[in-house]
């Protein structure tokens, strides 16, 4: 397999790249440099098609910032995928889709990679906190609802989510939230229960003699912000006896079951979203089950007659799940009211997906409308046991 050098006397944009290379030679160089994303081959083909088609605009908000930059970095911590080299490939990047496919990729003078290598490593990049989007998109579907897994971020954080009407209308989702605050706040000193009564003005804190105090001097010195974020007091934690360590496991094991619900719950909305081939009691088995997979595949073909044929190609080449371990599937085609599935179409992603999934199982066929979608169509695809 031939690939293209890629020229240091000349930097090209990030879509010349693109535009000189085919998808089936760039998986394998994500699965070289990054080993753990195999099983998100079919999202990096995604965006690979997605970028293609965009049309490059630099972003006015970010002058200063014009070039890709790709540069060779040692590994400072063990990483046993990195340490293979003892070194990573470092992509300075990282905005909007289509200011990035306007920029140029700079190398460092110490390496030299191929177009299809330097795609491997942009698309990489540029997937880090999701996939897809031009701006617009991301608008429309950035996510309304964004847990912290880790500390609370100070004081006003605690006391919006403690007020604030709930934003999800997933009451799995608030119950979850409600009760991981409750866990956290067991443990928290003092000074952070004095964000009960900080006052309008978001800089100062109001403890319980009533006197303001800016908020950063009313935090100990060896107790107080680290990078911004507010930690719970560690002697608390250690002095917990055994009652209140069996509280505390009580209620993760209940977090864990509802942040499982809300995700189920947040899946059947989707499955029911503009369609009449399911109801509500069907699909509850769901909640019910041990195992179950959700994924949404969408086409890129930008052709109303080769959309098929794309998730076709997505599910024999860049699909790894091993779904021998599922007995129900749940498949619900959207498409616009425009550009309906037609008789041929059904027939052949049928007869293909018979072959693909395993013999002897329920499958579910369903149809919605999704005014997006434009000639696309986006397979939901639910698998449980």
């Amino acid at each position: 397999m031939k690939h293209s050098k890629h020229s240091k006397s000349k930097n090209m944009t990030l879509q010349e790249h693109l535009k000189r290379c085919d998808f089936k030679n760039i998986a394998p160089f994500i699965k070289e440099y990054y080993p753990e994303e195999a099983v998100n081959m079919y999202r990096f083909k995604e965006a690979f098609d997605i970028l293609r088609h965009l049309k490059p605009k630099l972003n006015p908000d970010y002058p200063s910032y014009q070039e890709i930059n790709i540069t060779k970095k040692l590994c400072e911590e063990f990483d046993e995928d990195k340490a293979r080299k003892g070194y990573y490939i470092r992509v300075n990047g990282g905005d909007l889709w289509e200011s990035d496919l306007a920029k140029e990729v700079v190398m460092s003078d110490d390496l030299t990679l191929s177009n299809e290598e330097i795609a491997a490593h942009c698309l990489w990049e540029l997937t880090f906190f999701g996939n897809p989007f031009n701006k617009e998109e991301h608008e429309r579907k950035k996510e309304r609802y964004n847990r912290n897994d880790g500390y609370v971020k100070h004081y006003r954080q605690l006391e919006y989510r403690k007020n604030r009407k709930p934003n999800s209308s997933n009451p799995y989702t608030v119950a979850m939230e409600k009760l991981d605050d409750k866990l956290r706040l067991n443990y928290y000193s003092k000074w952070y229960r004095y964000a009960e009564h900080y006052t309008n003005n978001p800089g100062f804190l109001k403890d319980k003699f009533g006197k303001e105090t800016p908020y950063f001097d009313c935090f100990p010195t060896n107790f107080g912000l680290e990078n911004g974020w507010l930690k719970p007091d560690p002697e608390k934690e250690t002095r917990r006896n055994r009652s209140k360590r069996m509280r505390d496991h009580r209620q993760e094991k209940r977090i864990k079951k509802l942040e499982r619900m809300a995700k189920v719950e947040n899946d059947i909305r989707r499955l029911l979203y503009n369609t009449k081939s399911f109801t509500r009691a069907e699909l509850n088995c769901l909640f019910d089950s041990k195992l179950m997979v959700f994924e949404a595949y969408r086409s890129h073909s930008h052709n109303v007659n080769q959309r098929i044929d794309y998730l076709i190609d997505m599910f024999t080449n860049y699909e790894p799940m091993d779904f021998s371990e599922f007995t129900h599937f749940i498949l619900s085609f959207r498409t616009s009211s425009e550009h309906p599935l037609t008789q041929t179409e059904w027939t052949t992603i049928q007869n293909y997906l018979k072959q693909r999934l395993p013999h002897a199982v329920e499958i579910r066929y369903g149809q919605a409308i999704d005014r997006y979608l434009g000639i696309e169509i986006c397979l939901l695809f639910a698998g449980s046991c």
